[in-house]
């Protein structure tokens, strides 16, 4: 859902369409901004890569070497990107101005 959700803020900082559209439809997403505050952890990786069970539940893949990246797992890094998230969607949904990021170079 963070990557849903981090896609809407860039689009509404690239496309002025799509930044007049949020504003002008703000109950279409504003649940965007509940989920943000009600989910400030990101899920635990469940599975164990040596697992056999078919019915564990695995959120995140395996990397080549076979050790967990921390990065999606870091509880600060993940509390300033909430926090990042939040601010940035109540400033669409608030009419305030946001950057203009459609002449910077995307790197995703």
């Amino acid at each position: 859902m963070e990557v849903v959700i981090d896609w809407v803020i860039k689009m509404a900082f690239r496309n002025q369409y799509f930044k007049t559209w949020m504003r002008s439809n703000v109950q279409q997403w504003d649940h965007l901004i509940h989920w943000v505050k009600d989910n400030t952890e990101v899920p635990q990786n469940f599975v164990g890569y040596g697992s056999t069970s078919n019915s564990t539940l695995k959120l995140c893949k395996r990397s080549r070497d076979s050790t967990q990246s921390g990065y999606r797992y870091d509880k600060r890094k993940n509390q300033v990107l909430n926090f990042y998230r939040k601010s940035s969607l109540i400033t669409i949904k608030m009419g305030q101005e946001v950057p203009d990021t459609s002449g910077e170079i995307d790197i995703d």
